[in-house]
């Protein structure tokens, strides 16, 4: 993961995930791919464990709610040689 999503916590992935869900749907993307960017934002913001670890671990597969759109947003958000702040992410990843 990238040194700058290392400083995102739960709490930010959950509201970049939402954010992401509600770009989608102003843009008319399909809703199934809102709605599994806000369940996995629900996902993230119950969750436990500290998101970066299971990330390390490679079981974000394995959280209720995280599928193949969600880990592909995640790629991008974690892997971006120029992650961008939070609360630009949401815009970066729709576009």
């Amino acid at each position: 993961m990238h040194p700058d999503a290392q400083k995102f916590t739960n709490a930010t992935f959950a509201r970049i995930f939402y954010e992401i869900g509600a770009m989608m749907e102003l843009k008319g993307e399909s809703p199934f791919k809102v709605r599994a960017y806000r369940a996995a934002a629900e996902t993230f913001a119950n969750l436990h464990e500290d998101l970066k670890q299971i990330w390390h671990e490679g079981r974000v597969g394995d959280l209720p709610g995280v599928g193949m759109v969600v880990i592909d947003g995640l790629v991008r958000i974690g892997r971006s040689r120029n992650t961008p702040p939070a609360e630009k992410v949401a815009e970066v990843v729709t576009n």
